[in-house]
């Protein structure tokens, strides 16, 4: 017969009911099962890590050119280091709890996921960090592009595009980026940086001229021009038909000049004016 020593020294459940239930638990809240198993200050920094490789990745996979995507990809693969440590740790741990507190934290993360986090963090995420948004229409063509009737070869699924909101806090626009702006009404629009602030612009079908000069740097602009891959170059408003601003035009302090990529198919700066800051 046992004693009630050598009885407490027993662990709660075998291995591998005891791991599977720790893999459980680590995969819908990383760090729990190190915290009922008593390890708090270790359950924490597991759960903290897992949110801040997570937020790092989101911030890397918003990010422009070459850096995000090298950024995103090194965060990919440190997660999954992360997750395969966390598990692997997990696995180890002497889980006291049953199936009843598996249960509770099945619904538990259910709740957050359908009550919390929409009402939270979604919300303050298409604030200030990504929001995702369907390209319309054809004026960003080829470089977007959308269904549309005027258009041969549209494709039946438009595209969609993740937009970094973050960026513009600590960076400029450059010239060449892809940015939204939105309208006095509050609608979003999909253009390319032109003019920035201070500098006169002008049309030269099919180039656009700055402060006198042709512009073909970023070389997509000199594509445009050119007429490569698609691009039609930029046409002033007068040349289809439209009633648009007077150029050249000297853009002030704050105000930027986006145009869309599909010139003849875009309301862009041409007709609507500058674009301030504060909107882009």
């Amino acid at each position: 017969m046992e004693t009630p020593q050598e009885e407490s020294r027993k662990p709660a459940m075998t291995q591998p009911k005891a791991g599977l239930i720790g893999l459980a638990m680590s995969w819908l809240f990383p760090g729990s099962v190190h915290f009922l198993a008593g390890r708090r200050l270790i359950g924490f920094v597991w759960f903290l890590g897992s949110l801040l490789l997570v937020c790092l990745c989101m911030l890397f996979m918003a990010m422009p050119g070459k850096i995000g995507l090298a950024g995103a990809l090194v965060c990919v693969l440190l997660y999954l280091a992360f997750l395969c440590n966390l598990f692997a740790s997990s696995w180890r741990q002497p889980v006291r709890v049953g199936c009843g507190t598996l249960i509770l934290l099945f619904v538990f993360v259910g709740l957050l996921n359908t009550f919390v986090l929409p009402r939270v963090l979604k919300p303050t995420l298409i604030r200030y960090g990504v929001e995702t948004f369907v390209v319309s229409g054809m004026s960003m063509a080829p470089t977007m592009i959308a269904p549309s009737e005027n258009a041969e070869n549209a494709p039946e699924i438009p595209d969609r595009i993740f937009v970094n909101k973050f960026i513009y806090r600590y960076s400029e626009p450059r010239r060449g980026d892809l940015a939204v702006h939105l309208t006095d009404e509050g609608v979003p629009y999909i253009k390319r940086v032109v003019g920035l602030p201070g500098e006169t612009v002008d049309i030269q079908s099919p180039f656009v001229l700055i402060n006198g000069t042709r512009l073909t740097d970023p070389p997509i602009f000199e594509a445009m021009a050119q007429k490569k891959d698609g691009y039609s170059g930029y046409v002033r408003p007068e040349e289809i038909g439209m009633h648009g601003i007077a150029l050249p035009l000297t853009l002030g302090p704050d105000e930027y000049f986006l145009m869309g990529d599909n010139s003849p198919l875009s309301a862009d700066s041409r007709l609507v004016g500058p674009v301030r800051r504060e909107a882009v």
